[in-house]
């Protein structure tokens, strides 16, 4: 299809013009679309070449915007999905939701999702998988949704159970940007642990309301999920689910965000 984007009326014409004459009077009609000798085939190849172009520009166009699309519809925000699933959009979910995105990022579900499954209920499920405390899974006694609960944190050890309850493969990892980056290189997932507090300037802020100078969502310690690294720009491609937008981090900026309470875990199909 390339070749034939490039190729002007004179080109189509010698392409074309071997295929057979008609009549003066076609030939004239065929002149007039830039060919100097027509055919029978003549309007049918048009059409066909009109196709491959459409095809080819349409397919160029997805190739083009499918990994900026693909990064923005893992991105969840943890309290706007709690809002969403009833909750008071307060909570201390983001491990649990940064599970799920490195999750969904390797084409897996959390356990018991399916394809309706809202981004708060996943997110549900997942300190559900997570956690074997029942004073922290996010369900009281009679199974009910637990506001108390979602408002109580999760550590790696919660993650390793949550990714291996999905039928994830996990490990814990070096913090330091040469193995997240290794990692990523044989197609992992890294969630990262880390804290604002202390830090000036912040590694990131926060991109909505009043925390959009300050920590997301005023966290302290707090979950991530690395992605992606662009070796053309440096940068880490880092889902926050305090966040709404994706963010593209620094090495140093994720570094100072690690510092003080380091820790990753990679996450691979």
């Amino acid at each position: 299809m390339l070749m034939i984007s490039g190729m002007g009326n004179s080109g189509l014409s010698q392409g074309l013009g071997s295929l057979g004459g008609l009549d003066s009077e076609t030939e004239s009609t065929a002149s007039n679309f830039g060919f100097s000798s027509s055919s029978m085939m003549m309007p049918l190849m048009l059409t066909l070449i009109e196709k491959l172009l459409a095809m080819d520009t349409q397919a160029q166009m997805t190739q083009g915007a499918s990994p900026v699309l693909a990064e923005n519809s893992l991105q969840v925000n943890q309290f706007n999905a709690e809002k969403a699933n009833g909750g008071d959009g307060i909570n201390a979910d983001c491990g649990p939701a940064s599970l799920m995105m490195g999750l969904h990022a390797l084409g897996l579900t959390v356990k018991g999702e399916a394809k309706d499954t809202s981004a708060g209920k996943a997110i549900d499920m997942a300190r559900l998988s997570m956690v074997q405390d029942p004073a922290r899974d996010g369900v009281d006694a009679n199974g009910q949704r637990s506001e108390t609960e979602h408002n109580t944190f999760t550590n790696f050890d919660d993650l390793l159970q949550g990714a291996k309850a999905a039928g994830a493969q996990a490990e814990i990892i070096k913090a330091d940007t040469k193995t997240i980056r290794s990692e990523l290189d044989f197609g992992a997932k890294i969630i990262v642990s880390g804290t604002f507090e202390g830090k000036s300037p912040l590694p990131w802020t926060g991109d909505s309301g009043i925390d959009n100078n300050s920590a997301p969502g005023f966290a302290t310690k707090h979950f991530v999920v690395v992605t992606a690294y662009d070796s053309k720009t440096g940068q880490y491609t880092v889902h926050d689910p305090a966040r709404n937008s994706v963010l593209g981090v620094s090495a140093n900026d994720l570094l100072s965000f690690m510092n003080g309470n380091e820790g990753a875990m990679a996450l691979s199909a």
